[in-house]
């Protein structure tokens, strides 16, 4: 991240996000790893307020400007409500690197592209981690064991859930066929099989936020 954000790679870094679903996670997470001393910031803040902070005590000497978009409560404002930010500052944006929750990625590009179609911008998706899980078990594991406590059990598999049935294209998704909010993606037959299997085998998973 911190090799991201300077002036070379990223000369400004809008961060978008207010309070929703993922930001008791956020704060559990800085609390877990003591990302920011507890007398730095309030559990009211934003999670782009939090972020920023998290950034800026991280950032190299050759940093980039920092923006805040701080209304968003989901995926879709955080698209429109970015936008919105980056023509009110004059952001320059026909490239855009676009970085995301790994398990969230692929519908947050999609959602982007669909509210900045007008712009002609080109987004790149970058995770600095690829979750791989090598035990389902009560103390679930992932293979790479830094990424350790950075979702609890239930909600990484809830995430899974959700996204799923977002970007399946029928009356129940987010694509033309349902709420319209993406275009239409096409589900590799594996991964509709894997999802249907785990769906068999995990107790709980058809549960989803």
């Amino acid at each position: 991240m911190r090799s991201l954000c300077n002036k070379e790679v990223a000369p400004c870094l809008l961060i978008s996000g207010g309070h929703g679903h993922a930001t008791k996670h956020l704060i559990a997470n800085i609390e877990r790893t003591k990302a920011l001393p507890r007398d730095e910031y309030d559990a009211q803040e934003s999670e782009a307020s939090l972020l920023s902070k998290i950034v800026r005590k991280n950032q190299g000497k050759d940093k980039g400007e920092i923006f805040q978009e701080a209304t968003s409560t989901n995926t879709g404002e955080n698209a429109k409500n970015s936008l919105d930010a980056v023509l009110r500052q004059g952001i320059r944006h026909k490239k855009v690197l676009l970085l995301e929750d790994p398990l969230l990625m692929r519908r947050a590009k999609l959602t982007f592209e669909k509210n900045w179609k007008e712009e002609d911008s080109t987004f790149v998706c970058f995770s600095p981690y690829l979750p791989v899980i090598r035990d389902f078990s009560d103390e679930f594991k992932f293979v790479d064991d830094s990424l350790y406590g950075l979702w609890e059990k239930n909600y990484f598999l809830s995430l899974i859930q959700g996204e799923m049935r977002r970007l399946t294209d029928n009356e129940n998704g987010y694509g033309p066929m349902g709420a319209g909010f993406i275009d239409h993606v096409c589900i590799p037959e594996k991964i509709v099989q894997a999802y249907l299997e785990l769906k068999k085998s995990l107790p709980g998973f058809e549960g989803e936020r």
